[in-house]
């Protein structure tokens, strides 16, 4: 994967979006545990809403995800380190 991000709808060109990595740069409150190093992806993120569903009871964030393929030592950066 090399671009994940959410929006408030489903449309994956929405302005309003919230970055969860790109490239090699990541949110702090993501965490990628597989990317790279097989046919499968893993991560995961904080849940939040965005502010303009504030005063719904419930609301929806959808995911969207570029992927490509790459090197699995392009980004080790992104990776939590193993001991």
């Amino acid at each position: 994967m090399d671009y994940c991000y959410t929006t408030p709808s489903g449309n994956p060109n929405d302005d309003l979006r919230y970055d969860l990595f790109f490239s090699c740069e990541k949110d702090p409150q993501t965490a990628v545990f597989e990317n790279g190093k097989s046919q499968m992806g893993r991560f995961a993120f904080e849940v939040f809403r965005f502010v303009k569903h504030k005063n719904q009871k419930m609301s929806t964030v959808f995911l969207h995800c570029v992927t490509k393929l790459c090197r699995a030592d392009d980004c080790p950066m992104l990776m939590p380190v193993r001991l």
